[in-house]
């Protein structure tokens, strides 16, 4: 199925999910943002184009139309004709004018987004971010549980070991979209597997939610057999639960779920097994 650009929903609740599933490209996908409670609009946005790209990107500068720098940045990338990994840097530099100006167009102030993108060819994916917007990828080990294999690197000024702006503060983002500062953004270049679930989200998520709880409740979420939506939301609804005030946008990405699940576990228990056997002989 195709899918169409989801601009989140304007509340101090949680937006109705959006949803959707590719089973020629064997992806399932669902997302949820939620207006923080700093007031204002929710400057997250998220868009969904399957089978080849997914991507969440958070406003910078309140007031200064961040859900407009979010938007357009995920639409430009949307739109990227070419997918080799030289040409992906190029469309996400190129995304820092085309934002400027449609910020230029609608406010005096300046603005801009951090963001993360994936783009899918099959299973072969590349990945990019700016700033703090982050990715996180769980894998489905032979026991059958997800854990955390990798997860991007914020690149805010501490992490940069830049000196932040008078008023700034060392954990805010260094790389955005949409004033200069966009940099070279590594592309990072994987194949998933199938059951892998790929995480996109904003900095009201992971900054509120520590990994082990994130990477405890994705596994115990798709073990029990939910729908990524009811799981998404249960992540938005932890971050909030921690004490999150800003927006809260999660996008969870799975590639196709093994037809036999049992599987996993019947062949680790094999191969103890057979470990067994060999040092006992």
């Amino acid at each position: 199925m195709s899918a169409t650009p989801h601009t989140p929903r304007i509340g101090l609740t949680e937006s109705a999910p959006e949803s959707g599933s590719d089973a020629t490209a064997g992806l399932s996908w669902a997302a949820v943002s939620r207006r923080g409670t700093r007031g204002g609009a929710n400057e997250d946005a998220v868009l969904a184009c399957a089978p080849h790209f997914f991507g969440v990107a958070d406003g910078v500068g309140s007031g200064s139309h961040g859900e407009v720098a979010s938007q357009v940045a995920l639409r430009h990338l949307a739109a990227a004709q070419d997918l080799r990994p030289p040409a992906l840097v190029r469309q996400v530099q190129g995304a820092d004018a085309v934002v400027a100006a449609a910020l230029a167009s609608v406010s005096d102030r300046p603005g801009a987004a951090t963001l993360v993108a994936v783009w899918l060819l099959g299973r072969s994916a590349c990945l990019l971010h700016v700033g703090d917007a982050r990715a996180l990828l769980f894998r489905r080990s032979w026991l059958g549980r997800w854990h955390l294999l990798w997860r991007t690197e914020d690149q805010t000024y501490a992490a940069l070991e830049r000196t932040p702006p008078e008023g700034g503060d060392a954990d805010d983002p260094c790389r955005m979209v949409g004033t200069g500062a966009v940099g070279e953004p590594a592309v990072r270049r994987f194949r998933l597997r199938r059951d892998d679930l790929l995480l996109l989200c904003s900095d009201g998520l992971h900054r509120h939610v520590a990994e082990p709880v994130l990477a405890g409740m994705i596994g115990a979420g798709l073990r029990a057999g939910l729908e990524l939506d009811v799981l998404a939301r249960q992540l938005v609804s932890q971050a909030v639960h921690n004490g999150s005030t800003d927006d809260v946008t999660v996008l969870l990405l799975r590639s196709a779920v093994s037809s036999r699940p049992w599987l996993w576990p019947a062949v680790g228990c094999l191969a103890v097994v057979a470990a067994w056997g060999v040092l006992h002989p």
